[in-house]
């Protein structure tokens, strides 16, 4: 299947990444907020049913795959859908999980707010 180009935007050297190895081939985690929703969004233009927040908090089998589409896509961007979700099978699902985890934590900006305090202008 011809591989298709889906991020158009090239990939900032300075996003927080995080890299994983599935079959020999190191792949490069970018799960920050920009490039979920520009991956996303390009994945839903091409026809394919991704939507990383239908699942949220849970981590399932559905959102690991979604994730990882996604979150390759910014540094991969010939990556095709169909082969992106084909590296997510029972024997990689948990690695991915864990990289997606770490890759995730990487990407959000540090904060001392507590769980349910008011932010500004609430």
């Amino acid at each position: 299947m011809p591989k298709r180009k889906v991020a158009d935007t090239p990939a900032d050297p300075t996003l927080p990444t995080f890299p994983i190895q599935i079959d020999g081939t190191t792949y490069t985690l970018c799960l920050d907020f920009a490039a979920l929703a520009e991956a996303e969004s390009a994945l839903q233009r091409a026809g394919h049913d991704v939507c990383i927040l239908r699942h949220m908090p849970s981590l399932s089998f559905e959102l690991v795959k979604a994730f990882f589409v996604c979150g390759v896509q910014r540094f991969h961007p010939d990556l095709a859908f169909e082969d992106a979700s084909k590296l997510v099978r029972l024997d990689t699902v948990w690695l991915i999980a864990k990289c997606i985890d770490i890759a995730y934590a990487m990407a959000m900006p540090a904060t001392d707010e507590k769980p349910g305090e008011a932010q500004p202008g609430e």
